[in-house]
């Protein structure tokens, strides 16, 4: 009896930690999936600080975790903190060197840091990289044209635009942000015709993209200086937006006579269901607000805001990308312009 006793003290002794042990073991795997599930819940909704408390709880439980790692990378990104997005990726790259697209993430960070040599680097590896699936082989080509485009080399620009659509011609991610891209160089060059034409082929492309809700604004501005009538498409989206609000913008309203140049840059400021940060918003204001002044062959008020847009440094704002270039029209004495100027 008293044999019995001790073996079952014994082996209680063994046993409860064992399944401790493994009562442990199971906890962390429902944890980390329990997390990510938060934490993917937590991206969509734009909660960002959030998802990054979640994937840290996460990475607690296992450091080596390269895809969390990449998403917190992201979320730190998406808060303007990209030196910490920075670091995650170049671990998340160290731990899985065969994920190719972790440097085309790594890559878009720096070109938001306006790190654009580096962006290409990165942008060149996955090239180079041993890959066949077809989205990723134009992708590169084209996030390289883009951040060429931003850099001022349009004609280096146009040759990896070309490249994209060597791979797919009919892709609509594809032809719709080659078209956009190309619509941009266009824009800053002063084509106007083209221009046009480029961002008509990017609005029928494909409307999932970024930029899709400024092509309306920049084919009215182009059109206006190439003495064509847009506001039909003013009109068409402004419709359009009313039961899409987050696609609103407040400059729209400026150039139908809708609202004063004060209140354009109060609501664009101040849009919350804007999928853009407010330091973007304010930058792209003030650049609508110079193309405004220029279609109205108010040059020196056009100087101004295109100069404020410039001062304002925001990287990601297609207004900070134009500016310096569609600030030469301001020299002009005299701009072509069909625009009405019915709102002050």
């Amino acid at each position: 009896m008293i044999r019995t006793k001790k073996y079952f003290v014994l082996g209680m002794m063994v046993l409860v930690p064992l399944v401790s042990i493994a009562t442990w073991f199971v906890w962390e795997k429902n944890a980390i999936k329990f997390y990510s599930r938060r934490a993917y819940t937590a991206w969509k909704a734009g909660e960002y600080d959030k998802a990054i408390r979640l994937y840290d709880e996460i990475l607690r439980r296992d450091p080596s975790r390269a895809q969390t790692l990449v998403n917190r990378g992201s979320a730190y990104s998406r808060i303007g903190q990209c030196e910490k997005a920075i670091s995650d990726l170049d671990k998340a790259i160290i731990l899985s060197p065969s994920e190719y697209w972790y440097l085309g993430r790594r890559g878009g960070v720096y070109e938001q840091m306006g790190k654009y040599e580096r962006a290409l680097e990165d942008y060149t590896r996955v090239v180079e990289s041993e890959v066949t699936a077809k989205i990723t082989q134009g992708q590169s080509p084209l996030n390289r044209g883009r951040v060429l485009r931003k850099m001022g080399k349009f004609a280096e620009a146009k040759d990896e635009f070309c490249a994209t659509l060597r791979v797919d011609a009919n892709f609509p991610p594809y032809t719709a942000s080659v078209s956009f891209e190309m619509g941009l160089i266009h824009f800053c060059e002063g084509e106007w015709k083209d221009a046009v034409e480029c961002f008509s082929k990017a609005t029928r492309g494909y409307q999932s993209f970024s930029h899709d809700r400024q092509i309306p604004l920049f084919t009215y501005v182009a059109k206006t200086l190439a003495g064509q009538d847009g506001r039909v498409d003013l009109e068409r989206w402004s419709s359009y937006c009313a039961n899409n609000p987050s696609w609103h913008l407040p400059a729209v309203d400026l150039f139908l006579g809708q609202t004063t140049t004060n209140e354009m840059l109060s609501a664009s400021t101040n849009n919350v269901v804007s999928p853009v940060g407010p330091l973007t918003r304010t930058s792209d204001a003030y650049f609508h607000l110079g193309c405004y002044h220029l279609l109205n062959n108010e040059k020196a008020a056009a100087k101004t805001c295109f100069e404020r847009c410039i001062s304002l440094g925001v990287l990601g704002s297609l207004g900070f990308q134009c500016s310096p270039y569609v600030l030469k029209f301001c020299q002009n004495a005299e701009v072509s312009s069909t625009h009405d100027a019915s709102a002050r």
